[in-house]
Order: structure tokens, then C-alpha cells, then sequence
């Protein structure tokens, strides 16, 4: 079996009507792992507490062992890279985008990797040459898929993506499984909320429901 990578234990999150109790998850290398449950019922605050952005009401994370504070908050969150649902580019160029994670003091002066986010652009449909255009300019499906280039270009243990292919064509929706796929190969934790049923039930190695976690 493959190593526990990111681990809840007796985690509980959100508020009041999506308040979800008692987590005891394990997200493993190489496994792609599916949330799912009706909305409200707090998937997205889920994916934010364990990306660190929002701060559990009980219990505690692990990420291979250790935990966020002994990793310190900018490298755990380095390491466990959320993708949102809704795409955040800056009006500057793609390129801009991409490269600002590695300007930050926790890039620790780790290049860009800039031959692979082309490959992975053109992995995605997209042209290279989409790096210079203005990123707020883009269609939501591209600006979507320049997100997920982003946060797989930080080389994360495991990738969170909160309705990553909402605003995508079958064919792109395709591209994003073959992708989702290799990373999961390379010892990714893939970890997804989605409301595309026959897509998760497709992609994913194993299922979550969020029910079984109501208080």
C-alpha cells in the first residue's frame, strides 16, 4: 500500500448547517481521491483546512508525518497546493502568473520551471504562446487550466482541486484526466471535489461522501 501522505485525524470543520465532524482520512501517493456530497455540505471548506487556509475547529493534519507548524505554514502549504474553483490570475501576463509562487521568500530560489509548464500547457490545449497573454483576458476554462498548471508546477505531495473542469469541453475535460493521471503515477496525492459524477466515479481510485461525516 502506498504511504499515507496527507492525514486527518478526528478533524472537524466549517460551521452550524455544513459542520462536519470526526475526518479520520488518509490521502496517499499515487491515489486520486474523490469528495463528494450535495452543496453546502462544506467540500470546499474541507479542501481549505487542509490546504491551510482555514484553520480546523478540532483535530489535527499530518503531512508525511509532521505537522504544519513543524514544517512551517508557507512550505506545508508549498507542499499541499489547493486549486480553487474560481481561477485568480493576475491582469498582468500568464507568464506573471505562473512565475509569482517562485518569487516568494518560501521558493527558497527555486527557478521557474518553464519547460514544464509549456509541456503542461500543451498537455492542457493550450498554446505556449498563451503565456503572454493578459491572464484576466482568458476564457474561464483556459484560466481554469492555467490554474492547475500553477499548482503542479509547485511540484506538490498532494494536489487539491476544488471543481477543477466546471468550465470545460469534453475534449479539455479529457486532456485534465490524462494529466491528473501521470501526476498520480509520479506520487501525487490527487485529492478532488467535484459535482461531475460520471467524471469522478471515472478518474478517481477512491470515493468520499461528506454525509457520512454530518454530526
Amino acid at each position: 500500500m502506498s504511504e499515507g501522505v496527507l492525514i486527518c485525524k478526528r478533524l472537524a470543520v466549517g460551521h452550524e448547517s455544513s459542520l462536519l465532524e470526526g475526518l479520520d482520512l488518509v490521502f496517499r501517493a499515487g491515489e486520486i481521491t474523490a469528495i463528494h456530497g450535495p452543496s453546502g455540505l462544506g467540500k470546499t471548506t474541507l479542501l481549505r483546512t487542509l490546504s491551510g487556509l482555514c484553520d480546523p475547529r478540532e483535530g489535527s493534519l499530518e503531512l508525511l508525518g509532521k505537522a504544519p507548524a513543524q514544517w512551517g505554514w508557507p512550505a506545508y502549504r508549498r507542499k499541499v497546493v489547493l486549486v480553487a474553483q474560481r481561477p485568480t490570475l493576475l491582469k498582468s501576463t500568464v507568464r506573471d502568473s505562473l512565475r509569482r509562487p517562485f518569487q516568494y521568500r518560501s521558493a527558497k530560489s527555486a527557478e521557474f520551471p518553464e519547460e514544464l509548464v509549456t509541456d503542461l500547457l500543451q498537455s492542457l490545449g493550450l498554446k505556449p504562446s498563451v503565456l503572454d497573454d493578459p491572464g484576466h483576458q482568458l476564457s474561464l476554462g483556459e484560466q481554469q487550466r492555467v490554474c492547475l498548471v500553477r499548482g503542479l508546477a509547485l511540484n506538490p505531495r498532494a494536489l487539491l482541486l476544488d471543481e477543477p473542469t466546471s468550465a470545460l469541453d469534453h475534449e479539455s475535460l479529457e486532456r485534465v484526466d490524462k494529466v491528473l493521471r501521470k501526476s498520480a503515477s509520479r506520487g501525487v496525492a490527487v485529492i478532488l471535489a467535484s459535482h461531475q459524477k460520471e467524471w469522478i466515479e471515472e478518474l478517481s481510485d477512491r470515493q468520499i461522501s461528506l454525509k457520512e461525516y454530518r454530526p
